[in-house]
């Protein structure tokens, strides 16, 4: 597996609502009476954090919807409400609380740090980007989420260069894993993308 580099200058989290729950219904009838997953993918149970890598994820085909949610995201860019974090250990890992939210992210130059988000709806959600870091996606338990999908963002906000899309479950915790930016921070937005 390889770990893919996202460029960007910020990474901006704003949570959205969104409506509804949905599972994967499960092969056996002993699954069936599981839980369903946090978070939806294809975990890697690999190596300790920050040692794992995953393979690129598809190209996030353009929609209709996309020009829509960056110009929503580009408006908290913008105008904020924004906020300061400083990415810490998986296991104190700061959260990206506050919904509509444009982040400062504080990596440093050195190596991995971590920031959560926890999801209030099962949805997907676009990670939007806007400056230079190596992101994953994990859960809790240190396995490496696979992307619904990647790439770069339409272009109608300047501030907003890549996105990630990561499906997860109500009420689930994921992991960012952010490798050093250049000038040590990341601006972080979080938009539901359904």
């Amino acid at each position: 597996m390889r770990s893919v580099a996202l460029v960007v200058s910020s990474l901006l989290v704003v949570a959205c609502s969104s409506s509804g729950e949905t599972s994967t219904p499960s092969p056996s009838a002993e699954a069936a009476d599981a839980p369903p997953p946090a978070v939806e993918g294809e975990p890697d149970a690999g190596p300790a954090f920050g040692e794992t890598k995953r393979p690129a994820a598809p190209s996030c085909p353009a929609t209709e919807g996309d020009e829509h949610l960056e110009d929503h995201a580009c408006f908290h860019v913008t105008g904020g409400p924004f906020g300061d974090l400083t990415a810490s250990t998986p296991e104190s890992a700061p959260a990206l609380a506050k919904a509509h939210t444009a982040y400062t992210v504080k990596v440093g130059s050195r190596e991995r740090r971590w920031v959560s988000f926890k999801s209030k709806a099962t949805s997907t959600y676009a990670f939007l980007l806007g400056g230079e870091a190596e992101v994953d996606t994990f859960s809790p338990d240190g396995a490496v989420v696979q992307p619904v999908c990647e790439g770069a963002t339409t272009g109608i906000c300047a501030g907003l260069v890549r996105k990630v899309h990561a499906r997860v479950q109500k009420d689930a915790t994921l992991l960012l894993g952010l490798t050093p930016a250049k000038g040590g921070e990341v601006l972080v937005l979080v938009e539901a993308a359904e």
